[in-house]
């Protein structure tokens, strides 16, 4: 069974692209545009992993990381980070993909992340 990830982005073609990505590395994928969904979607599905969008205008990655940690079914749900402002990138305890990332790079991060949760 392929391992599901959940990807956060208020722009469409990244979601798109980085579910390609995905797709092409042997994942599934569901994309969310904003933090509302995102946490519709992890409510009523599994996902081994997240990768949201470090700024986005309605709710961050930040804060969307901060309502998992919150709750016991997310607490330990691997999560990385996605940015394209690479001088705006504060200190997180989760990995962070810079925009644009390679194909090598995201599965890096992921391998790197589920691994860990192993």
């Amino acid at each position: 069974m392929k391992q599901r990830i959940l990807i956060v982005d208020d722009h469409v073609d990244v979601s798109e692209v980085t579910a390609e990505l995905l797709e092409m590395l042997g994942y599934a994928s569901n994309s969310a545009n904003s933090l509302d969904a995102a946490l519709h979607l992890l409510r009523t599905h599994h996902f081994d992993a997240v990768i949201s969008d470090l700024h986005m205008p309605a709710g961050d990655g930040m804060k969307l990381r901060s309502l998992l940690a919150e709750e016991d079914n997310f607490r330990d749900t691997p999560f990385v980070y996605m940015t394209g402002k690479v001088d705006d990138i504060p200190k997180l305890n989760d990995p962070v993909l810079v925009k644009p990332f390679s194909p090598d790079d995201l599965v890096a991060v992921l391998e790197d992340v589920l691994n860990s949760k192993a």
